[in-house]
């Protein structure tokens, strides 16, 4: 069971595939395993990172005050502990809403996120779920 520690907590993780990498996050309370369809596919075309948010599935449980900064921190940990200059990242729900950049332009190591994924809201018509399947497939 792959964990790293970050911020004083274990963080599970799963990697697969190979590329440019690709972090995915999820929202509050989901785990990896909600990302079931979608990472067969995107490892065919990157090496994609999911992993269990502090608080949910297999990652440690603290009993605490949660916030988005804080789920930011966790990414950008988990970024620095596996050596991860760049990635692109997406996130679902609270996921897109706390993706690392927001606090962590460039952290410590000058791991960065490319902004080109991010999901940040929903808009109708699904403007950045379309943008980020553009840019993942070139459709």
């Amino acid at each position: 069971m792959p964990t790293v520690k970050v911020n004083g907590i274990h963080l599970y993780y799963e990697v697969s595939g190979q590329g440019h990498p690709l972090i995915l996050i999820m929202g509050l309370r989901r785990n990896i395993s909600w990302w079931y369809r979608q990472i067969p596919e995107l490892s065919r075309h990157f090496t994609v990172i999911a992993f269990d948010n502090r608080g949910a599935g297999r990652s440690d449980k603290p009993v605490m005050e949660y916030s988005i900064g804080l789920f930011a921190d966790d990414t950008a940990g988990l970024m620095n502990a596996l050596g991860i200059q760049n990635a692109h990242v997406l996130g679902i729900s609270m996921g897109g809403v706390y993706r690392s950049g927001t606090r962590h332009p460039t952290s410590g190591n000058g791991a960065k996120p490319d902004p080109g994924l991010y999901e940040s809201r929903r808009e109708p018509g699904g403007h950045h779920e379309r943008r980020a399947h553009e840019k993942i497939y070139g459709q």
